[in-house]
């Protein structure tokens, strides 16, 4: 599931890293590498760097035998726009997520005290449901 989600957020995840300091493809694979425990391919990479260098979002330098990357006044600029819906989603998922976990752990509670009672060890509707 981390490795999904770091390449379904890659985009954001690259712009954000190169926000901080301008770096080599190498640099991006393991500064996301570090934070993640996900290794990605530069295949998967690169593509998508590309990709932003199309758009005007980075741009890059050869630096001897390597490319370094920087983001660009347009990149940074859209880098805002999409964080700030990056995290609105963030913020509905967990509301979302957050709110069935809690009526699973009131249904778990519920069953669990039925249970405990002397007597009340018949399965009650919260004990019977699965989670």
């Amino acid at each position: 599931m981390r490795e999904k989600l770091v390449k379904d957020s890659l985009e954001i995840i690259l712009l954000t890293l190169l926000e901080e300091q301008p770096r080599t493809g190498y640099d991006l694979i393991a500064s996301i590498f570090s934070s993640s425990d996900v290794l990605l391919s530069p295949g998967t990479v690169y593509p998508l760097v590309k990709s932003l260098e199309k758009h005007a979002f980075i741009e890059s330098a050869s630096v001897g035998k390597a490319r370094t990357f920087t983001l660009t006044r347009s990149g940074k600029s859209f880098l805002t726009r999409v964080s700030g819906e990056y995290n609105e989603a963030q913020r509905l998922v967990s509301r979302i997520v957050g709110s069935k976990l809690k009526e699973k752990a009131v249904d778990f509670r519920r069953g669990y005290r039925c249970a405990s009672i002397p007597g009340g060890a018949e399965k009650t509707e919260a004990t019977s449901r699965p989670m």
